[in-house]
């Protein structure tokens, strides 16, 4: 695609916005796992972590996210 996902929007509202607005009636903390944290520095009320090792994919970004995770239960 040549662009971050997370920001394209749909009906004037960012992907990542949606997400996180939806996700907050749910859950109280959201950790988002990224290897680019300056463009996340808006979003205040969630915890923005890097991967542990970055550029191994997915799995490290969710092992990243259980990592910084306080909880046992995580979604």
């Amino acid at each position: 695609m040549g662009r971050d996902k997370a920001f394209l929007k749909i009906n004037g509202e960012a992907l990542i916005a949606r997400q996180l607005r939806l996700l907050k009636s749910v859950f109280r903390n959201i950790i988002i796992v990224t290897n680019s944290p300056q463009k996340y520095a808006g979003f205040k009320s969630v915890k923005i972590v890097r991967d542990v090792i970055s550029g191994r994919g997915p799995l490290v970004g969710i092992y990243s996210g259980l990592l910084a995770s306080g909880s046992c239960y995580n979604f």
